[in-house]
């Protein structure tokens, strides 16, 4: 039987300048929520207990502002990349939120971004996107094949699965309509299947970039 392959997607880093050209405008405390590194959920990292699902810490919550970005024009004058991370969160054009909304219509909360130049007129189009589909880990990872995997029994609660760097671990099989999801174990992690990967990298989207999990 075939093994799945899964791929870890790690979007392009946050800055100025020549490597992303985007910033984020802390105009209001909601907005310093986001600016300040805190996700989501800015008031509670886990609402119901650690890696207790369905609430998690990357669902919008009633707090939720709209993001203002400002787009800072690269040296090089090409276009900014499709997608960027932030604090958990992705920032995304309009072409990779169509290519996301396709492939996997239930895996994402996406929502419109306010975007200015540098001169207040208006900026190109972006979107606010969080994986909100949360797996936990005990439904997902295949311990006896994972390498480097360490599983930590809390005093209270569910084990803490850590995944150190020389780790390298392996998925189960999961439903095909999974295409994006999270671990609740692994934090910001966001993951995708192989077709995924390869219908994403053929659209030539910029900005995100794929580590096979599992590749021992």
């Amino acid at each position: 039987m075939t093994r799945p392959i899964y791929y870890e997607m790690a979007p392009g880093d946050w800055g100025g300048g020549e490597h992303c050209g985007l910033v984020v405008e802390p105009a209001s405390k909601a907005r310093a929520a986001l600016w300040c590194g805190r996700g989501v959920s800015p008031q509670e990292r886990w609402p119901d207990g650690y890696a207790k699902l369905p609430r998690h810490p990357y669902q919008f919550t009633d707090a939720y502002e709209t993001p203002r970005l400002l787009i800072l024009p690269r040296k090089s004058g090409k276009a900014p990349n499709d997608c960027f991370f932030y604090s958990g969160l992705w920032f995304i054009s309009r072409r990779f939120k169509e290519a996301i909304e396709e492939i996997d219509p239930g895996a994402c909360d996406i929502r419109p971004a306010e975007t200015i130049m540098p001169d207040g007129a208006p900026g190109p189009e972006y979107y606010i996107c969080s994986v909100t589909r949360m797996l936990e880990a005990k439904n997902v990872v295949d311990v006896e094949r994972s390498e480097g995997l360490q599983i930590v029994q809390l005093p209270m609660g569910p084990p803490a699965y850590q995944m150190p760097s020389f780790s390298d671990i392996e998925f189960k099989a999961l439903p095909n309509a999974i295409r994006f999801f999270r671990v609740a174990e692994f934090g910001q992690r966001v993951f995708c299947d192989f077709d995924t990967k390869n219908c994403l990298q053929a659209g030539k989207f910029k900005g995100v970039h794929y580590s096979r999990m599992g590749k021992r």
